[in-house]
Parts: structure tokens; sequence; C-alpha cells
């Protein structure tokens, strides 16, 4: 009678033992698809919140600049003051914002070059490159034209957000000067 329940004991455990591993590596699978599904959303969630923080500092960045460049419009408007003229950098249009100081002439330019838009105060007539420029946004494209009448300036200013898409604006601002030259 012990010959058969020592293999009776011995089979049970071996069973009990083969149901012991299946639920251990039902138990892993699990945690190993759970880990997976936290992993794929942890990654999705980042993916979503660079390309908002993206979308953010491109909306940003072309509000600075349209704000900076009707503060300057504003603080330079006098009678022959304000003109477009292609900039010795890249032959693109640029604001000039002409002021004299002490008997001097000097002018502001306010030009897109390299992703930037950049602002530089030389002598009248002096040329200059980039390394004399402030940065002021980092911008896709900018443009400045006067308006239709010549009263006025039209900018428009662009730039990429984190899906690709442009994120632009434009500005048109009447000169109390008179006109643009």
């Amino acid at each position: 009678m012990k010959t058969g329940t020592s293999f009776q004991a011995r089979k049970g455990s071996r069973s009990r033992a083969g149901r012991t591993q299946a639920e251990v590596m039902a138990v892993f699978v699990l945690l190993l698809l759970l880990g997976l599904s936290i992993f794929s959303l942890a990654t999705a969630g980042s993916g979503a919140y660079k390309r908002t923080n993206a979308a953010r500092s491109a909306q940003s960045e072309v509000r600075v600049a349209m704000s900076f460049l009707q503060m300057k419009v504003r603080q330079t408007d006098a009678s022959e003051s304000v003109r477009i003229d292609q900039n010795p950098v890249n032959g693109q249009n640029s604001l000039v914002l002409s002021e004299t100081f002490s008997g001097r002439r000097y002018d502001t330019w306010v030009y897109h070059d390299s992703g930037l838009l950049r602002e530089v105060l030389v002598e009248a007539g002096q040329t200059f490159d980039n390394a004399m420029a402030f940065p002021i946004a980092d911008l896709e494209g900018f443009e400045v034209r006067s308006n239709p009448t010549g009263s006025g300036l039209i900018f428009r200013a662009w730039s990429r957000d984190g899906r690709d898409r442009t994120i632009q604006s434009q500005v048109s601002m009447a000169v109390r000067s008179g006109g643009v030259r």
C-alpha cells in the first residue's frame, strides 16, 4: 500500500508543478503585455508633448517678431525715417529705420537671414554682416513690403510647428510719418 501511495503522491506533485509553471508563465506574459502597453503609452504621450511644445514655440516666435516690428516702427516713426531696402547680407527686403543722434545719422536694419529675424544698428551707409546683428526671433521666413498706397507697411512672418504646419502672421500698419520711402 505504501508503494501505491508514494506513486500517487509523486504523480500529484508533478501535476501541481505543471500547473504552477503554467500559472507563472501566464503571469509573466500578462506582465510583459502590461509593460509593453505602458511603454507605448508613454512614448505616444512624449511625442504628443513634443509636437505641442514645438507648435507653441513656433507661435511664440511669430508673435514676438510681430510685436517687435510694430514697437520698432512706432518708436522711430518720423518724417523720412522708415524705408524698405535690400540688405547687404542676402539682398532681401529689409525694414530700415533711420534716426539722428548728435548730428550723425544711424540706420537700424531689421532683416531675416539663416532662420533668424535680426536687428543691427549701424551708421548710415555702413555695411554690416550677421556677426554684428542681434537675433530677435527664430523664423522660417519674413517679408516686409509697403502697402499698395505707400502709406504703411505689411509684415509677414512664418515658422513651422512640430507637425510641419506653417504658423504665420501678417500685420498691416499705417506709418504716421506720411509714407514709406
